[in-house]
């Protein structure tokens, strides 16, 4: 089962993001293998097959199918009602006008604490599913 998909494709980011899911899902008494890590859209759709995630880092500027094509696909799929998604972006952009997409924050890219990930770990992951 999915807590957690990190959906990114700068290694650098992705590997910061995982390491601090990771922490934070092990902490709250999940398995480390419930982070899962995608650098794509079309893999992030089948990783959502295979399991859906509580908590979603979705970089809008991916390569190919754009995160933004995502999210709209997304917002249309009843099995996300319940996903948080934490928009990863370089840009300064206001989660105002996101929030039907299920979009509870944007995180600059550039400016990631582990620390904020780990609060939205704990925030948005639950056992309940």
């Amino acid at each position: 089962m999915t807590k957690v998909l990190i959906v990114e494709n700068r290694p650098e980011v992705a590997e910061c993001m995982r390491l601090a899911c990771m922490k934070s899902v092990t902490t709250l008494g999940f398995i480390e293998n419930e982070v899962v890590l995608v650098k794509d859209a079309l893999a992030a759709i089948d990783a959502i097959n295979e399991a859906v995630p509580d908590l979603l880092f979705l970089n809008i500027f991916l390569v190919g199918v754009s995160g933004v094509n995502l999210l709209t696909e997304l917002a249309m799929d009843e099995r996300l009602k319940k996903t948080s998604i934490v928009v990863l972006t370089d840009f300064p952009i206001d989660v105002e006008g996101l929030e039907e997409y299920g979009v509870v924050k944007v995180l600059n890219r550039e400016k990631i604490l582990p620390s904020e990930v780990t609060k939205l770990v704990k925030r948005f992951v639950s056992d309940e599913r």
